[in-house]
C-alpha cells in the first residue's frame, strides 16, 4: 500500500491545544484501553512547568524547558508505574507538585548533588506510557497520520520491541496510517503496532500538527458520509411519499364508484327480491313506489352533475 503524500499541516496549534488534541484523541479511540488516571498523568506530564515525582525514596524531576529528567533510578521509578490500575490511584502510588521558578532551583540542586542522573524526556514518557498502557489494546478505527520528528534513545528504552525503531524509522519521511504500516510489518502483532502509535504519540516525537490535519479530515469526511446516507434516506422517503399521494387520490374516486355501485346494485337485488316474492296489490304498489324513487334519484343526480363529476374525476 503506498504512504500517504505529505503537505505541511494547514493546522499549527500551540503547546496547550496540543495537550488538549492528545486527550481528544485517547478519549475518542482508546477509551477501552486505558487504565484508571491516564488522562490525568497525561495533562500532568504534558503541562509546561517542571514537575517532581517521588514514589518511597526514588525521586524523578521533570524539566519541560530543558526536555530532561533527572532521576536517582530510572527503572525503580518508572515500575511504580506499572501499579496504576482500576483499583489504585497515581495519587496512593506518588507525591508530586508542579514547581514554579523559585521552588525547581532548590529540588533541581539538591538532585544535582546527590547520585542522580540526566535522561532524555521523550525516553523517560516513553517508558513511563509503556507500563500504563497494555500491549493488547483496544483501538476504534482511524486514519491518523503518523510522522515522527524525533527519534528516541531506544538505549534507555530497553523494553522497546525490536521492530519500533524501523517502524519509527519509516515514518520520518513520509507520513502513514496504521493501515498503511501494517502491509509492511505483517511479521508483528498489529496490537503492538497500535501499542507503538500511541507511545509515540504520548511521549512527544510525533508531528502533532499534520495528525490534528487528518483527524479533522477523518471528521470531516465522515460528516460529509453521514450526512449523504441522510440525504439519500430523505430523498427515499420524498419519494415515497410522493409515489403515496399520488396514489391516495385514485383510491378515493375508486371507493367513490365503488359505494355509488354497490348502492344501486343493493337496490337492484332489493327491487328483484321484491318482484319475486308475489304480485299482489300492496307489493305492485310497493314495487311502483320503489321505481319511481330510483327514477327521482337519477334524475336528481342528473340535474345536480354527479356522474358528470364522477366521470371528470376518474378521466383525469
Amino acid at each position: 500500500m503506498m504512504a500517504t503524500t505529505n503537505t505541511s499541516p494547514i493546522i499549527n496549534l500551540d503547546e496547550n491545544a496540543k495537550r488538549i488534541f492528545t486527550l481528544k484523541i485517547l478519549e475518542q479511540h482508546y477509551t477501552k484501553s486505558i487504565k484508571s488516571d491516564l488522562y490525568k498523568l497525561v495533562e500532568l506530564l504534558t503541562q509546561p512547568k517542571p514537575i517532581f515525582l517521588k514514589a518511597d525514596n526514588y525521586k524523578l524531576l521533570i524539566n519541560p524547558t530543558d526536555k530532561c529528567v533527572l532521576t536517582n533510578h530510572i527503572t525503580e521509578i518508572t515500575n511504580y508505574f506499572s501499579k496504576i490500575n482500576e483499583n489504585v490511584s497515581f495519587d496512593s502510588v506518588f507525591y508530586y507538585e508542579t514547581l514554579d521558578p523559585e521552588n525547581f532551583e532548590p529540588i533541581y540542586n539538591e538532585m544535582c548533588e546527590n547520585d542522580t542522573k540526566r535522561h532524555s524526556l521523550i525516553s523517560v514518557l516513553w517508558r513511563i506510557y509503556n507500563e500504563i498502557i497494555p500491549i493488547e489494546i483496544c483501538q476504534t478505527p482511524h486514519k491518523l497520520l503518523l510522522k515522527i520528528k524525533q527519534m528516541p534513545n531506544f538505549s534507555e528504552i530497553p523494553s522497546a520491541h525490536e521492530c519500533t525503531s524501523a517502524l519509527l524509522s519509516s515514518c520520518m519521511l513520509e507520513a502513514k496510517t496504521l493501515a498503511e504500516l501494517e502491509p509492511n510489518f505483517n511479521n508483528i502483532n498489529p496490537n503492538k503496532l497500535r501499542h507503538i502509535f500511541l507511545l509515540s504519540l504520548l511521549s512527544g516525537i510525533v508531528d502533532v500538527d499534520l495528525m490534528a490535519d487528518s483527524f479533522h479530515k477523518q471528521q470531516s469526511d465522515n460528516k460529509i458520509k453521514a450526512k449523504s446516507d441522510s440525504d439519500g434516506k430523505q430523498q427515499l422517503e420524498e419519494e415515497q411519499n410522493t409515489t403515496d399521494t399520488k396514489k391516495r387520490p385514485m383510491l378515493e374516486y375508486e371507493k367513490i364508484v365503488a359505494d355509488t355501485l354497490a348502492k344501486f346494485d343493493r337496490n337492484n337485488i332489493k327491487k328483484q327480491q321484491t318482484e319475486n316474492k308475489g304480485s299482489g296489490f300492496f307489493t305492485k304498489r310497493a314495487t311502483q313506489k320503489t321505481t319511481e324513487k330510483e327514477t327521482a334519484e337519477v334524475s336528481r343526480a342528473k340535474k345536480t352533475g354527479f356522474f358528470a363529476r364522477l366521470l371528470n374525476k376518474l378521466v383525469n
